[in-house]
């Protein structure tokens, strides 16, 4: 920390600007087609009608309320001031120069962390092209940020016992300039003349803790302590003791190392900030306290986590120095999420990042914005990678982004890192169902409301959910279905992931799966489900109700024709067959021919399953070994006789012996078509259902004298057997 030497980068070019400054200055998986065709389905995945439409960029919400560095922003883009100008006014407000009223537009803010406005300020000076207000910012920094040379002179240690510290030259020129730096220390309250007003408290850390000093700063007994006791003095020591051990200890280089701190207890008077680090990397890092931590609504745990969170920036600095080099605007979505959560492993059961009136906030702006809009709630989404991995896979992610400036940079990299776009599809799941596994192992206290879990009840045919969405961005919905109803849904999911779970509300949560086209897909199941949709690129999301129905009317219809299987059906049946483990992708299709002499086709077209697993059973009716991809063959056909009796479907012996020849395959099903796996010459019990036969067909698959409820809806172009939805193919 320090104004005449500490950036967040280029450190010496900053020196001497700064210098020549003061000389002449006195004051933001590919997607399924449709599934019909020979079209590659993955995990979320459901086939559509609806047209995909490019999403123009949508305004933000008024933001300002949340972060002295929101507010910034805020007031910029509504032409209220310029960079320039919002900078010196929050400084100043600080320091005491500017009213608050007159800086925030909102009295009280979520988080009133300084660090941001100091990491900008120093942006723009670094910006040769900002001509405005530079001599104002850098006259504010220097009353808010020492170097550690000068708060040991400001401690009364002399150039004596400086003079085995680097830079020792600049050391003495500091001793001889501490009055002048009591004064602005001071600004209000110091007596002239007066050149020793901190004292200096050392801390010790063992050595595992990184090589130090750690060193805290308080004002001298005699001067004004602005309300400041040994108590606070006290917990910031133990937060350093507590929190650097920590940070030393997770997963780094052998060189690394915690860097020398300097925290300061600050008498500013102007208010509005809570804390800040000013960190170099290789270099010192400064820490300030601002009396706004005075407040009662601070309790010991919070005074202690909020050092923890600033001691994350010094950490982050020097652990990825070159990705914290690109300015903090860029950064501040990760820079902030990862402090807090920094802190909070430290601090696992103190919980302030799950602050009430933090999570109220996220709750109003979550569906909004994406992960690149926001800062500190971004916790719980690397809280979540972390309960899900581990500290090192976390670390690889952040050493993988950009080392250059541009937040489109930041996005490109995230949405390019292998499995992220999936993985915050799974965060988006989680935290709908309020299962962020908290550093205390202990789920994290973020609540649905109508904020952020609006309700829609689908009664009438119309849109259900339009969306403009981005990476890393989500839409959630509670969709309703009333009792005796069922509603044929569109959508396209070819940019989307679109993925339901039945009751959303209630201890008892069922598993996260693909949004079917008909909902609920039969009467016996919950048309109340949780929707989660993300997007891999930007784009318009609209899920549309084509038509809803009276399920007790919907018992008539043709079965005569032709009817392709949607491979989003099949995905579950699939995937449930044992030896298939990692379902990967269906491709090609199945096609259901009913003939009118009641005979039934079924032709594989190109079809194809991949999965991969290991399983090994030593007894029952599979006992072997797999590790394999499988796949069919093409090509396939057979026929059977059929029976169409009220309801249900009666198949004659259904079988196709040449059905995946050369692959694994069983059928294993109490009613209805079922695809299956096994592998050649596996022998099968004679635990069969509906059935009195001994064995299945040694290669391929059958279903005997099963009975399959039919329902027809969607305007008669869904047939439903059991489970398997069938799409009338158009003549």
């Amino acid at each position: 920390m320090g104004s005449l030497t500490t950036t967040r980068r280029r450190v010496a070019a900053w020196f001497v600007a700064l210098l020549a400054l003061s000389a002449c200055t006195s004051s933001g998986p590919t997607g399924a087609g449709s599934a019909d065709g020979a079209t590659t389905v993955v995990p979320g995945g459901a086939g559509t009608t609806a047209m995909l439409v490019g999403a123009e960029e949508q305004p933000l919400p008024d933001l300002a309320d949340l972060s002295l560095v929101d507010n910034l922003i805020a007031k910029e883009a509504d032409g209220e001031w310029t960079r320039g100008e919002g900078l010196v006014a929050t400084l100043g407000m600080v320091v005491g120069d500017v009213d608050v009223s007159a800086v925030l537009r909102y009295p009280e803010l979520v988080e009133p962390e300084l660090t941001g406005i100091v990491a900008m300020a120093r942006d723009y000076l670094e910006d040769d092209s900002n001509t405005e207000a530079r001599s104002d910012i850098a006259r504010l920094l220097e009353r808010l940020v020492f170097s550690g040379e000068q708060l040991d002179a400001m401690a009364g240690n002399g150039p004596q016992a400086l003079a085995a510290v680097p830079g020792s030259v600049l050391a003495a020129a500091a001793f001889q300039n501490s009055d002048e730096d009591c004064q602005k220390f001071f600004a209000t309250t110091t007596p002239a003349g007066v050149s020793t007003c901190l004292e200096e408290r050392d801390v010790f850390v063992l050595d595992v803790a990184g090589e130090g000093p750690y060193r805290v700063y308080v004002p001298a007994p005699e001067m004004d302590a602005a309300g400041w006791t040994e108590d606070h003095y006290q917990l910031a020591v133990d937060a350093l003791l507590e929190t650097v051990p920590v940070y030393t200890e997770l997963p780094a280089g052998e060189d690394f190392a915690m860097p020398p701190v300097n925290l300061v207890f600050s008498v500013a008077g102007g208010g509005g900030a809570s804390a800040m680090a000013d960190p170099v990397a290789g270099g010192e890092c400064g820490i300030v306290l601002f009396t706004e931590l005075l407040k009662p609504k601070y309790t010991a745990g919070d005074f202690k986590q909020v050092v923890a969170h600033e001691l994350g920036h010094c950490y982050q600095t020097e652990r990825f120095p070159a990705q914290d080099s690109v300015r903090y605007e860029d950064i501040r979505w990760r820079e902030e999420g990862m402090a807090n959560l920094l802190s909070n492993i430290v601090y696992p059961a103190n919980d302030l990042e799950w602050d009430p009136g933090t999570m109220s906030k996220l709750a109003q702006h979550e569906l909004e914005t994406s992960l690149f809009d926001r800062a500190y709630t971004n916790s719980i989404f690397f809280q979540h990678l972390l309960s899900t991995g581990s500290i090192e896979s976390l670390f690889d992610l952040v050493a993988s982004l950009p080392t250059d400036d541009g937040m489109q940079l930041q996005k490109d990299a995230m949405a390019g890192y292998p499995g992220m776009i999936e993985k915050h599809h799974e965060y988006a799941q989680t935290v709908t169902d309020e299962m962020i596994v908290d550093s205390s192992q202990e789920f994290g206290d973020y609540a649905m409301t109508d904020d952020n879990f609006p309700e829609v009840e689908v009664t009438n045919p119309g849109t259900v959910l339009v969306a403009n969405l981005v990476p890393f961005q989500l839409a959630r919905r509670h969709v309703v279905v009333p009792p005796g109803k069922q509603a044929c849904l569109t959508w396209d999911d070819s940019n989307f992931i679109v993925t339901k779970r039945d009751h959303p509300i209630g201890p008892n949560q069922p598993e996260w799966s693909p949004l079917l086209t008909m909902l609920p897909p039969v009467l016996e199941e919950s048309g109340d489900v949780a929707l989660v949709v993300t997007a891999r690129n930007p784009g318009t999301f609209s899920l549309v109700a084509e038509s809803v129905h009276d399920l007790n009317e919907e018992t008539d219809g043709e079965l005569v024709g032709t009817w392709v299987v949607q491979n989003t059906s099949l995905w579950d049946k699939v995937g449930y067959i044992a030896p298939v483990q990692n379902l990967n992708s269906i491709t090609g299709r199945i096609t259901v021919t009913f003939k009118r002499d009641g005979t039934v086709d079924i032709a594989y077209d190109g079809f194809s399953v991949s999965g991969d697993s290991t399983v090994n059973l030593a007894e029952g009716a599979f006992s072997s070994d797999f590790s394999r991809t499988y796949s069919s063959v093409t090509d396939a056909e057979g026929s059977d006789g059929y029976e169409l009796t009220g309801d249900y479907v009666f198949y004659d012996h259904l079988s196709e012996s040449d059905f995946l020849t050369g692959t694994a395959t069983v059928s294993e099903t109490s009613r209805g078509v079922f695809l299956g796996v096994k592998t050649e010459n596996i022998e099968l019990d004679t635990k069969l259902p509906d059935s009195t036969v001994d064995t299945y067909p040694a290669n391929g698959w059958g279903v005997i004298g099963a009975a399959n409820q039919v329902r027809f809806a969607c305007g008669g172009h869904i047939l439903l057997l059991d489970d398997t939805i069938l799409r009338r193919v158009d003549s």
